[in-house]
């Protein structure tokens, strides 16, 4: 739980949420397209359950906790890799908070899964 009167805004958070839960799809979506072989298909789904977790950790670091990121939104072909690097962006440009662990390990679990995701394109 953050601790109260923490600076963290909500507004702040729910877009870092949002770019998650769409990478998520994306990946998701390349996953169930893959024409490669089965290897390829479970490491995008993987991947896409990284992005999972780290969206579920930070959604506790605001009080009351955001909800989960909408899983009724469809993948539009955008770039897992640029929605990824955008989330970590504004994940790092919130105002830190050493007492809030939901932020600190999301940080972690986000910088996770964007090093998971970019391994595909090196």
């Amino acid at each position: 739980m953050p601790t109260p009167g923490t600076t963290l805004d909500a507004d702040d958070l729910q877009a870092v949420l949002d770019l998650l839960g769409q990478a998520q799809l994306e990946c998701t979506a390349l996953g169930n397209r893959a024409t490669r072989p089965l290897d390829d298909q479970a490491i995008w789904h993987l991947r896409a359950h990284r992005i999972w977790i780290a969206g579920e950790t930070l959604t506790e670091a605001v009080d009351p906790p955001l909800p989960s990121p909408a899983h009724d939104n469809v993948a539009t072909g955008q770039d897992p890799l640029q929605l990824m690097t955008a989330a970590m962006e504004r994940l790092l440009a919130l105002a830190d908070d050493l007492d809030n662990h939901a932020l600190f390990q999301g940080r972690l679990d986000t910088s996770d899964a964007l090093a998971a995701v970019r391994l595909h394109y090196g």
